[in-house]
């Protein structure tokens, strides 16, 4: 064992992982799931490192016990055993379902290349999650999907933390690089061995996703994003040999990401642009990512009119107390049972019994807070009424109060469940940031509201447009004018990649959107803080 004197100046230490046949160096304070994860060791950690889940738990080989690794500061040597079901694995999709009208779409536009040239995938690098796709180019079909978590989150839930990193420690851009770059190499791999391909003949490698993850993905350094005037190193198309970044695993291939609108409009957006024809929808036509940066897109006045607000991580689980990813336990709904109780449904991903609440994912936290509001626990301000159901309420040592969603004995942890009134604000600082984007874009272009509302991405598939309504997120539209749009951002990557000719739809496609400053416009402040409050009377 080395000395606290030695952990004090900061030399490495040794992490001996019983059947790695190579030590694993950690830093001196650093988290033992971190170490694990920067020499390429990924555990499971649903909940995000917040030691709430224990799925990161390893043994220690000398004394036998189990911890998280996410609570486990190296400050010695250590030697440990990872149990089997620590490790994080890949649940790979055969032949994914997209949708008949995505499957239609792509075979229209498959058959354009070289069947030397076959065999294809798409990436989406989300803040949060990673999807990556294995395509037949020719036939214009899926093969196999699988999406994990991205491990980024080491560094931060949302763009600015990551780049805040990179700017107190340079260093820390080749390590959030080579942290997604290992996870889509190890996802690529798994699935071309799921239908017997070798990896050696993928030849093509579509890549999108925000600005910040784009910039990371290619090493180069996002700092002058979190800045003013907050423009990207790059906008262009870029492309070069897999093997410049370091994936020898796929000699023949060749890695493209999509064009960036601005310093907060990415590759995603323009993905999901094209998945949707945006350029030739109807007026109206507006297009909502709502990840840990809310995204949008407006059709209007033969122009397209995009900007982005800084939504947060809390609807996708992260800034939450119990949030967590939409992964087997999480909490997805919450209703009221007009009683006093509340009703919740909880998401299961296996066979196995359905698994007790273990956290609330991002459908979860919109539907907590329509519930609480719906059933007169919030009021129009955001506070809690702590008089309204006594029987739900605790209080902390400061009299600050939390609402409890699950009772103790129907969780996982054996603790309530509980959403806080920092919780609360939260959701009322993303909501506010979103509906004053969708309000002052409509403003922008001439327009009281939109017509017809595409929700894009995870988030936007999943959430129930009653509950954005109900608590304002969305204006109040008519049910049947909000969509889903499901992985926008990933189709339209698979679009760029089964058609080469898209990429001049796509130089087109940026050439016709009008940026709006947010931040910049005179009416923001006002329109903000209008839209913090819950809709409705007291």
């Amino acid at each position: 064992m080395r000395s606290k004197e030695s952990a004090v100046d900061g030399s490495p230490f040794t992490i001996r992982v019983e059947g790695e046949n190579r030590p694993v160096r950690a830093r001196a304070g650093e988290s033992l799931l971190h170490a694990l994860a920067r020499n390429g060791i990924l555990l499971r950690s649903d909940c995000g490192g917040k030691g709430v889940c224990r799925q990161c738990a390893v043994e220690d080989a000398a004394t036998g016990e189990l911890r998280p690794a996410c609570r486990v500061t190296v400050t010695e040597d250590l030697s440990i055993r990872i149990p089997p079901a620590a490790r994080r694995t890949l649940e790979v999709i055969r032949k994914p379902s997209l949708g008949e009208g995505a499957v239609r779409l792509l075979q229209s536009r498959a058959g354009r290349v070289s069947p030397r040239h076959r065999w294809g995938a798409a990436v989406d690098v989300g803040t949060t999650t990673l999807a990556v796709y294995l395509c037949d180019r020719v036939e214009g079909h899926v093969l196999a999907s699988t999406s994990l978590r991205n491990p980024q989150f080491l560094f931060g839930d949302d763009v600015m933390a990551r780049i805040g990193a990179v700017d107190q420690n340079p260093a820390a851009l080749r390590e959030m690089q080579a942290l997604v770059l290992d996870a889509v190499a190890m996802s690529l791999t798994s699935l071309a061995a799921s239908i017997g391909m070798d990896p050696k003949d993928l030849c093509e490698i579509t890549v999108v996703g925000n600005p910040t993850m784009v910039h990371i993905f290619w090493g180069v350094d996002p700092t002058p994003l979190g800045r003013h005037p907050y423009e990207p190193v790059f906008r262009n198309i870029r492309s070069d040999k897999a093997s410049t970044l370091g994936w020898n695993v796929f000699p023949k291939a060749r890695v493209t990401s999509l064009p960036l609108l601005s310093g907060f409009l990415g590759a995603d957006t323009v993905a999901c642009a094209l998945a949707l024809d945006l350029r030739r929808a109807p007026d109206g036509t507006l297009l909502v990512d709502v990840g840990t940066n809310g995204e949008l897109l407006l059709k209007a006045v033969g122009s397209l009119w995009g900007t982005s607000c800084a939504t947060g991580p809390a609807f996708e689980g992260a800034a939450i107390r119990h949030g967590m990813p939409a992964v087997s336990g999480a909490v997805s709904r919450v209703e009221p049972a007009g009683d006093g109780t509340l009703r919740w449904d909880v998401i299961r991903r296996d066979d196995r019994r359905d698994p007790k609440p273990l956290g609330i994912c991002g459908s979860g936290v919109l539907s907590s807070v329509a519930a609480l509001y719906s059933a007169g626990i919030l009021r129009k301000d955001g506070r809690i009424d702590t008089m309204k159901a006594p029987h739900r309420i605790l209080s902390d040592d400061n009299g600050i109060p939390s609402v409890i969603l699950v009772d103790g004995p129907h969780t996982a942890s054996g603790a309530p469940l509980l959403f806080t009134q920092k919780d609360v604000r939260a959701v009322q600082l993303a909501k506010a940031a979103l509906r004053t984007g969708i309000d002052l874009l409509c403003r922008e272009a001439g327009m009281s509201e939109p017509e017809i509302v595409h929700l894009a991405g995870t988030f936007g598939t999943h959430l129930d447009p009653r509950d954005a309504v109900t608590i304002g997120m969305l204006p109040p539209l008519g049910l049947e004018r909000i969509r889903a749009a499901g992985n926008a951002a990933g189709l339209g990557a698979l679009l760029s990649l089964v058609d080469p000719e898209t990429m001049e739809e796509l130089d087109d496609l940026s050439a016709a959107t009008r940026v709006v400053n947010l931040a910049a416009h005179p009416d923001f402040q006002e329109a903000f803080v209008s839209a913090l409050a819950f809709p409705g009377d007291e």
